[in-house]
């Protein structure tokens, strides 16, 4: 899903609760941060209309920063989506789950001992090829306050969620709403995935009641949820590829 699109769907879920301006603005600037990562900051200060990426030629393109990770590495799980082409289905959803647990823990627990702590510590909760990724945990987020990490922890969880309904991120049947297919952005081309890089209006409803429910569990109830029920496949979903999109 496009930035501003993430922005509107975090916006509109987020006015029906009466946050004060901090919680509603660390939770929108977290709804961006899988994409950005480390550049969440900068593009927070300018927004979106006078951003001009400068950063991305300099460290963007680096291949052991976040935001390089974040796009064409090991982290397509913020994306929902697959690491590669031919990875079981099962095998996706159990990576992108992972990362909901992990950045729920972090909701409720980051403080400056984690965020300080390289994400290759925790490659027991989140698979072990973290292990062999070299930033830490605050850059993910781009903060060290631990407050605000809370914050945008929760909202890289409702971009996830959000992924998860976007055309080109996954193949989720319009009658089951179930996800037959993850698709992985390596195999797409670029051109035809930001074409579609948007939720099926048929699908917007569904996706709006399963922002809620999250909001709902780790906002007002301070409780867990079970992932597996919002990241859903089909009990026949194909391995990953590039789908209508490929290259």
């Amino acid at each position: 899903m496009l930035l501003s699109l993430h922005e509107e769907t975090t916006q509109k879920v987020l006015d029906e609760y009466k946050l004060t301006n901090y919680r509603y603005q660390g939770v929108i600037s977290g709804c961006v941060a899988n994409d950005l990562c480390a550049l969440t900051n900068e593009y927070s200060l300018v927004r979106k209309h006078a951003w001009k990426p400068n950063s991305i030629k300099s460290i963007g393109f680096l291949e052991d920063s976040t935001f390089y990770q974040s796009h064409w590495g090991e982290l397509s799980a913020l994306h929902s989506m697959a690491r590669g082409g031919g990875i079981a289905a099962v095998d996706t959803q159990s990576d992108i789950v992972s990362w909901l647990a992990f950045l729920e823990f972090l909701h409720y627990n980051a403080n400056k001992s984690i965020l300080v702590s390289e994400i290759s510590t925790f490659g027991t909760h989140l698979g072990g090829y973290v292990e062999e990724l070299d930033f830490r945990v605050g850059d993910l987020l781009d903060t060290m306050d631990y407050r605000l990490a809370r914050l945008r922890s929760l909202g890289m969880i409702l971009h996830i969620v959000e992924d998860s309904y976007t055309k080109s991120h996954c193949n989720r049947s319009m009658d089951s709403g179930l996800i037959n297919q993850f698709y992985a952005y390596n195999e797409q081309s670029s051109t035809k995935h930001r074409k579609s890089d948007k939720v099926n209006p048929r699908m917007q409803k569904v996706l709006e009641s399963r922002l809620h429910t999250v909001i709902k569990t780790l906002m007002i109830n301070n409780s867990k949820l079970d992932y597996s029920q919002i990241i859903d496949i089909s009990h026949d979903a194909t391995t990953s590829g590039g789908g209508p999109y490929a290259k």
